[in-house]
């Protein structure tokens, strides 16, 4: 069709002469031709390249996927069931289009399938683990299972609790979790993973940030399913052992941790397991500041370290022990 318009735009300038006024439309033209079609190869060509490379653009589709759960958190507000439901409704549709749009538009229905399923899982996620938060400051008696041992910024061991009981309040405003500071706990029980355990302490609501843009604890403690923080200054009391089977990683991790400090003493042996089983809970709070200031602090994150010692750990052990296995051959 260019082409076509082009090719009249010149004959009328050959029949109208180089002086005649009625070259200049002609010419006009020709250059929206040349820049309809330069427009059109400009749109174009990245998706038939996208085309081109199908089969290969798994990464792109996971950084998708990502930016939709990202947009979910750029959100002011949480969707409600209409935009979930527009937004299934949407997947569908690009799902049908990046099978059945013609070429070479069906990446641009992948794209959308992608974004669309970032936002869709990132709200699934968010109401799955909806749990109740302490919505009043609470004092009393606090009963529920050790989950997870850890110190606090102020040294403290700290410990996270399950199957909450809170005297005096209706069980359907109990927090699924909380976390509790032991700061008076000198002369009670030294809590462990899977035990029942009962104490005094202050309970309240996670914070939120305390300035605009800054750490949004709240989120995150929503997000672990933590629905109040308090201190404890009263004896821990156990009100019962680990059942069997119960919190038995829990329970492996902090016999491994144990083993390991009573075999490096000191602040080496603290470092040692919580780099290598994640159990925080011996580090001294100036050894964490100490590494936070040397930018060391994220070899306590379980990451990537920690996966490839677990790996060569039990590489080692494996490849060390199937020589003297009944069933193994050498050579």
């Amino acid at each position: 069709m260019a082409d076509s318009i082009a090719a009249t735009g010149a004959g009328e300038v050959v029949s109208g002469g180089a002086d005649h006024p009625a070259g200049l439309p002609g010419q006009l033209w020709r250059h929206l031709a040349r820049c309809c079609r330069g427009l059109i190869r400009a749109l174009i060509g990245p998706l038939i390249v996208l085309e081109d490379a199908r089969g290969h653009l798994l990464p792109l589709a996971v950084m998708l996927f990502g930016s939709g759960i990202g947009l979910w958190f750029a959100l002011d507000t949480e969707p409600g069931a209409l935009v979930y439901g527009g937004l299934a409704i949407l997947a569908v549709l690009a799902a049908v289009a990046a099978q059945l749009a013609p070429f070479p538009f069906r990446s641009i229905g992948a794209a959308v399938l992608a974004l669309s399923l970032g936002l869709i899982v990132a709200g699934l996620r968010a109401h799955l683990i909806a749990a109740p938060m302490l919505d009043f400051r609470y004092y009393g008696p606090v009963e529920g299972r050790v989950v997870e041992i850890d110190t606090s910024a102020s040294d403290a061991v700290r410990i996270t609790l399950d199957q909450v009981v809170l005297e005096r309040t209706d069980p359907a405003r109990v927090p699924d979790r909380v976390r509790v500071a032991l700061h008076g706990n000198d002369y009670g029980h030294s809590p462990a993973a899977g035990e029942t355990v009962i104490l005094t302490g202050h309970l309240s609501a996670p914070q939120d940030a305390a300035e605009p843009g800054g750490f949004a604890f709240r989120r995150m403690a929503f997000f672990q399913g933590l629905g109040a923080v308090g201190y404890s200054q009263t004896p821990v009391l156990l009100l019962e052992p680990p059942r069997d089977g119960e919190e038995w990683i829990g329970r492996l991790r902090a016999w491994f941790s144990s083993g390991i400090r009573a075999q490096i003493p000191g602040e080496a042996g603290a470092f040692a397991a919580g780099a290598m089983t994640g159990d925080r809970s011996g580090i001294s709070q100036k050894t964490v500041e100490d590494l936070r200031d040397s930018s060391l602090a994220h070899i306590l994150a379980i990451s990537g370290m920690n996966l490839v010692c677990l790996t060569a750990f039990v590489f080692a052990l494996l490849r060390g022990g199937s020589p003297v296995s009944p069933g193994s051959r050498c050579g």
